[in-house]
């Protein structure tokens, strides 16, 4: 059994120890774009059945503003590649003053 339990743990750390040695570093981060989500609500209707009775259950899903910026990001080894971050409004406010023309 002991040995069974090491193998398993064996197989589920050997990625984040692999991974964990591939961490390169980032040389320089600019921001690309921006993108803005104000703070909206949604309605969202189920149903729930209880015997012979359904009862319609109406919910109400608040979803806060968002702010995200797409940086280009150059590593250590030359490589580059762009992403999507979120960020507070005060990043995003710097990233917006150092957009490209």
């Amino acid at each position: 059994m002991k040995k069974i339990i090491a193998i398993m743990l064996s197989l589920i750390l050997i990625p984040f120890i692999i991974s964990g040695c591939k961490s390169e570093e980032i040389i320089s981060q600019k921001p690309m774009e921006l993108r803005f989500t104000p703070a909206h609500t949604e309605q969202e209707a189920d149903v729930c059945i209880v015997g012979d009775y359904i009862f319609p259950v109406n919910r109400t899903i608040a979803y806060p503003e968002k702010y995200e910026v797409r940086y280009n990001i150059t590593y250590e080894d030359g490589s580059t590649s762009s992403e999507w971050q979120t960020v507070d409004k005060e990043t995003y406010e710097k990233a917006r003053d150092k957009l490209p023309p």
